[in-house]
C-alpha cells in the first residue's frame, strides 16, 4: 500500500472518502502544529484556544488525544484484512528496540522501559471488519500539557522520541518503507 502526504486539516475527508470507495489507502503527516483530536470524552478547550492547539472533533474514541509539532500520524483505510495497526506496531517496536531502547508493546501503545508511552494505534471496527486504523507516533509529548488539556487521568506517561534521540525523519523513512516496500521517498 503505498501511502500519501496528508494535510492534517484533511484527515477526516481522507477517511471517509476512503471509506465510501472502498479502496484501501493510507496516509501520514508530520504534524505542523499542536493539535488535539476531542474524542467523546472532556478536553480543556479554553486552554486549547489560549495555548494554540487546534481541536478536531471526531466521535471514534473517547477523552481526547493530544498531538505535539513533529509527531507522525498514519491513517490507514484498508477494507481486505485485519490487525494491521498491530502488525506495524510490532515492526515499530523491533525499530525501537534496534536502535537502543527498551520498548515494549502493551496493548495498543508502545512503551519504553515499561514507563513511558511514545506510540499508539487504534482501529475503528464493525463487527470483525476493520474501517480505519490511526497510528500516533509522538516526539515532543508534554505531560504536563496533557493533564491540562484531558479532563480523563492519563494511565500512561507520554514521552516523545527526541527524549532518546530518535527523530521523525529517521522514523518517517522506516514508515514509508513498511509500507511502501522498493520505494524511494522524498521528504520535503
Amino acid at each position: 500500500m503505498k501511502l500519501q502526504q496528508l494535510y492534517i486539516e484533511d484527515y477526516q475527508d481522507v477517511i471517509r472518502n476512503g471509506i465510501l470507495s472502498q479502496q484501501d489507502c493510507g496516509f501520514y503527516a508530520i504534524l505542523p502544529r499542536n493539535i488535539v483530536y476531542k474524542g467523546i470524552g472532556e478536553i480543556d478547550e479554553q486552554y486549547c484556544q489560549e495555548h494554540d492547539f487546534q481541536v478536531y472533533n471526531s466521535v471514534d474514541f473517547g477523552g481526547g488525544i493530544v498531538g505535539f509539532e513533529g509527531d507522525i500520524v498514519i491513517v490507514i483505510v484498508k477494507h481486505e484484512g485485519w490487525k494491521i495497526g498491530e502488525s506495524f506496531m510490532q515492526k515499530l517496536n523491533e525499530y525501537l528496540k534496534q536502535h537502543g531502547l527498551n520498548s515494549s508493546l502493551d496493548g495498543n501503545d508502545i512503551m519504553i522501559d515499561g514507563i513511558y508511552k511514545c506510540a499508539s494505534c487504534s482501529s475503528v471496527n464493525i463487527g470483525n471488519r476493520n474501517i480505519y486504523t490511526g497510528i500516533q507516533i509522538t516526539f515532543n509529548a508534554d505531560a504536563d500539557i496533557i493533564k491540562h488539556i484531558c479532563k480523563k487521568e492519563s494511565v500512561k506517561i507520554p514521552k516523545g522520541l527526541n527524549k532518546y534521540n530518535i527523530n521523525n525523519q529517521d522514523v518517517l523513512q522506516f514508515v514509508f518503507d513498511h509500507f511502501n516496500p522498493k520505494s524511494q521517498m522524498i521528504i520535503t
